[in-house]
């Protein structure tokens, strides 16, 4: 009897141990989505602002900022999407222009 409760109290501790490094794994996971979200923010605000020139000093300011920080960033998204559809259209077929045959 002795030796079931003390395989019991392994088992239970061994899965405790498992669900919180899969916990800890994930929580890791998104600490650095977040931080890498955050890092990729602050740089595009801050290119956005060096090259606006608009100056941030009452609330009316930060809300026209923030209109012209999404029209950019709606301009770049346009602007992948424009370059994805054109690699795609691209025809990505082999040509074999040495006119060699291996084989």
């Amino acid at each position: 009897m002795a030796k079931s409760v003390w395989f019991l109290f392994i088992i239970i501790i061994l899965i405790v141990f498992l669900v919180l490094k899969v916990v800890m794994k994930k929580q890791a996971i998104a600490t650095k989505l977040a931080f890498f979200i955050f890092i990729a923010l602050m740089l595009t605000v801050g290119y956005v602002y060096t090259v606006s020139d608009i100056e941030v000093k009452s609330v009316k300011d930060a809300f026209n900022f923030g209109g012209v920080y999404f029209s950019w960033l709606s301009s770049v998204f346009g602007n992948v999407k424009s370059i994805t559809s054109n690699a795609i259209e691209q025809n990505w077929d082999v040509n074999n222009s040495t006119g060699t045959s291996y084989g």
